[in-house]
């Protein structure tokens, strides 16, 4: 909790708001793990050539809805996210 901004919940033990902490609480979790997702991807030379180019944003891609063919889907998704055979300098 205190390292995520919200340890004095952890030291009063005692919110106001129950619904709104927890709301607060996961927007945080999800923004560290988003700043976390960032920095990988620009140290990461692989990514930051091909994958960073194509996605800047952590969010779902509307082709996972639009591609009705699992399987076609998961291919495009593998080519997305570099988890392929394809040789890439």
């Amino acid at each position: 909790m205190y390292e995520n901004g919200f340890g004095y919940v952890w030291k009063i033990q005692k919110v106001q708001n129950p619904n709104l902490f927890i709301y607060n609480y996961v927007q945080r979790i999800n923004d560290q793990y988003i700043q976390r997702w960032r920095v990988e991807c620009a140290n990461n030379s692989k990514l930051k050539t091909c994958y960073i180019f194509y996605k800047n944003s952590y969010d779902i891609e509307q082709y996972v809805y639009d591609i009705d063919i699992v399987k076609f889907r998961r291919i495009l998704a593998s080519f997305r996210s570099g988890a392929h055979c394809l040789s890439i300098s």
